[in-house]
């Protein structure tokens, strides 16, 4: 009687799964969306939480009334755009929950940005007209990053489909 082999088959052996080329080997080609995302994220959240602790006497009068509103605007929609990249690369669900997802967690560190400045001198923390600037910021950046990508996504589609019917 034949001993039966248990040994488990690796991916690249079995006929039905197809494995890309650079599949997890380091230093095998180019980066991936996510990873230049989460990259581009950590270098936004470095930057951002040293801008938070400056004192608040470097940065003298603003040059007009929403100069401050402005800022925090501008940098949660920079922010929002990498993040909400990374989150549609890694994981896999509905544009619409990663949108959701990417706002609620840009919100919360607005929200933990103002407490830090709390503790900053010369800086006045928990401004709700910062948070809402940092609220819409984040949801323009987000909505903009989600509107293209399933605008990517129905294009793609759209060829397959028409490759389809051509074969």
């Amino acid at each position: 009687m034949p001993v039966p082999n248990f040994e488990p088959k690796t991916a690249s052996d079995r006929k039905d799964v197809q494995t890309p080329p650079d599949s997890g080997k380091i230093g095998t080609g180019r980066l991936r969306m996510p990873t230049i995302g989460w990259w581009a994220f950590a270098g936004w959240f470095i930057a951002l939480y040293v801008l938070s602790s400056i004192p608040g006497k470097h940065f003298g009068e603003t040059p007009f009334t929403w100069a401050d509103k402005s800022v925090h605007f501008v940098l949660f929609f920079s922010g929002a755009v990498p993040f909400t990249l990374a989150l549609l690369g890694t994981l896999r669900l509905p544009v619409a929950v990663c949108g959701l997802l990417a706002w609620g967690a840009m919100v919360a560190v607005g929200v933990l940005d103002e407490y830090h400045q709390l503790f900053t001198p010369g800086r006045s923390g928990m401004d709700r007209g910062d948070i809402c600037a940092d609220a819409i910021g984040a949801a323009i950046g987000v909505a903009c990053v989600c509107f293209f990508h399933a605008r990517r996504r129905a294009n793609t589609n759209r060829r397959a489909a028409g490759a389809d019917r051509a074969a």
